[in-house]
């Protein structure tokens, strides 16, 4: 009885993990609500979508001599894509903050310039 259960549990992993998505499209669906959604993203969203992303990288080294050419492709344009999104989010954040000090240097030159006077 024991050893039919375990034929029916090994039997039922085997088809659950023969559904499951191939990794490159798992990751270029990701990058694809990533950019969707991103516009409106607080720190805590890009971080939990950071960890997402960081776990397909791993889950890509780990089985790189598995993928075909094809796939390679495909997860390698998904984290170009993902990256080159990171970056205009991170140029966004520092236009805002250049932006922001820009508006309050004509104090401080005001506020320096008091001193002398």
């Amino acid at each position: 009885m024991k050893t039919l259960k375990f034929i029916f549990a090994a039997a039922a992993l085997t088809m659950l993990l023969s559904f499951t998505a191939p990794l490159s499209k798992k990751m270029g669906n990701h990058v694809a609500k990533v950019e969707r959604e991103c516009a409106e993203w607080t720190k805590s969203d890009w971080d939990k979508s950071r960890e997402t992303f960081n776990s397909y990288i791993d889950e890509f080294e780990k089985n790189y001599a598995t993928y075909s050419s094809e796939e390679k492709d495909a997860i390698y344009k998904s984290i170009g894509k993902y990256k080159a999104l990171l970056l205009k989010h991170k140029i966004n954040k520092a236009e805002g903050a250049l932006k922001e000090f820009g508006e309050r240097v004509p104090s401080l030159v005001e506020g320096f310039m008091s001193a002398f006077e």
